[in-house]
């Protein structure tokens, strides 16, 4: 988690800021969707299918983008 962080960290730039959340929070909230996904995989495999992850996941940063640039915009 704290190497997730730190990439997280070093590619705030490109979009402005850093995340108005932070980044070891947002390290631990896809660590806990990705140990969530994984139990689901287990318990109900024929209905998790693998690509959703991807899914869940650009669903999750696209929404922490928008956050940043809201935050870098009321700044």
């Amino acid at each position: 988690r704290s190497r997730s962080a730190v990439g997280l960290e070093a590619h705030s730039d490109p979009i402005g800021g850093g995340p108005p959340i932070p980044a070891e929070d947002v390290a631990m909230m896809t660590y806990a969707m990705a140990d969530g996904f994984a139990l689901a995989q287990i318990l109900e495999p024929e209905d998790v299918p693998e690509d959703l992850f991807a899914t869940m996941l650009a669903v999750f940063f696209t929404g922490l983008a928008v956050m940043t640039r809201e935050a870098v915009a009321q700044a």
